[in-house]
This record gives structure tokens, C-alpha cells and sequence, in this order.
């Protein structure tokens, strides 16, 4: 499926001919080609061969915003390079083919080359909670939820019939390309029982994720 960036109208630019005089080029690069499922890959796309002083913001002809789709407020000009970065989600396992990509100057269509990345099944990772010994009704403790993993995933715990989130904060620590999250939630405690905390007591948990099993006694 080839993706289209539209550049609106370059009327504006009265010296555009020096463009058509160039021959333009569209080059897509993937900046990492081996990914984990449920990562996203940064695409960068290069238009090459623009005289950069035709198109130059501080030139005396105006753009007026009209390269902003494409560019956005990123617009980076490298000699004769002009280049934006977008984001993929490949959702298969295995190599994946990303574009051709497509752009229109006046009238006029540039495609890219495609890239490969690959897709590779996610390690396993495991997140760890921390409760206190035991819980009385009605009494207010801290749950904590702590997870070392190669992404960063949301840990959202839920609210049920045994205990009610009152608030919560978290804090996100990167060393040498590893995570470390931590969550903490003070819940008040509703009803007495045996509160079994696992995969279920999470919302949109990744697949690859395991929840270190415990039980907490309210009493």
C-alpha cells in the first residue's frame, strides 16, 4: 500500500523552476531493521536533489507554511536534503516490507524505495508486586508494581469488589537500554477476603508479560 504525503501548492514560489531543473528523489531508511512486536520503527524520508536556498525559510520568497505537511515544524535541510521522520507499527512476526511511500510536486509523483524491518517475538518479561504483610477494612495501603523489561509497556491496575484506587504515580528509570517502572497505587480496602493478584487484576497487559503471582488477606 503506498502512503501519500501531498505537498500543497508551491505556487508561491516564483523561482520553483530550479527544482524541476534537479532530479528529485525520495529515499526512505528504517532507522533500527530489527524491532519487537508492539514496537514502533521510526521511518526517516529524504527528499533529494533540492537546491536548499529555493526553499529556504530565510529566503526573501515566503513559504507561508506550505511545506508544513509534509515537514511539519521538523523541517531539517541537509545540502540539498530535505527530511521528515514518521512511525510504522509492522504487526506480523518475520520481515516485514514497509512502502513505498509517495509524495506530489507539482503534479508531479515521487515514490520511494521500501524497507525492511524485523519483527521479532518479545523476551519474556515479568512484573513484580510488592504488598504489605496483610489489610484491615476499610484501611488505606500502598500497592506497588514494579517491572524491568527492553520496552516500556503501561501497567494499569484495576479497581475491584475488594479494594478501591485513590491515586496513584509512577516513575520510569533507562539504563543501557533497559526499563524499570514503577507503579504505586494506595487503594482502601472494601471488603474482607483473599485478593489473588495476577494477569487479570491488569488492563491491556502485553502478551509477553508475566505477573509474579500473589495474595493479599484483608481481614
Amino acid at each position: 500500500m503506498i502512503k501519500k504525503f501531498t505537498l500543497i501548492s508551491l505556487l508561491y514560489f516564483s523561482s520553483i523552476l530550479t527544482i524541476a531543473q534537479n532530479e528529485l528523489k525520495l529515499k526512505a531508511i528504517a532507522l533500527k531493521d530489527n524491532i519487537s512486536l508492539g514496537e514502533q520503527v521510526t521511518i526517516k524520508l529524504s527528499i533529494e536533489g533540492i537546491q536548499s536556498n529555493v526553499l529556504s525559510r530565510e529566503s526573501e520568497i515566503q513559504s507561508n507554511g506550505i511545506l508544513d505537511d509534509f515537514f511539519g515544524h521538523a523541517q531539517n535541510i541537509d545540502g540539498d536534503c530535505f527530511h521528515t521522520f514518521i512511525k510504522e507499527k509492522p504487526q506480523q512476526l518475520g520481515s516485514n516490507l514497509l512502502g513505498p511511500y509517495s509524495i506530489s510536486v507539482m503534479g508531479q509523483k515521487f515514490t520511494s524505495n521500501t524497507v525492511s524491518v524485523l519483527v521479532q517475538k518479545p523476551k519474556s518479561e515479568q512484573v513484580d508486586i510488592i504488598l504489605p504483610q496483610d489489610a484491615k477494612l476499610g484501611e488505606e495501603v500502598v500497592i506497588k508494581v514494579i517491572s524491568k523489561s527492553a520496552q516500556s509497556f503501561p501497567i494499569t491496575l484495576l479497581s475491584n469488589e475488594y479494594f478501591n484506587i485513590k491515586k496513584q504515580s509512577s516513575s520510569t528509570e533507562i539504563s543501557n537500554g533497559k526499563f524499570t517502572k514503577e507503579v504505586s497505587y494506595k487503594v482502601i480496602m472494601l471488603k474482607r477476603g483473599i485478593i489473588n493478584f495476577n494477569s487479570n487484576s491488569f488492563a491491556d497487559l502485553p502478551k509477553h508479560v508475566s505477573v509474579n503471582e500473589v495474595e493479599l488477606v484483608v481481614k
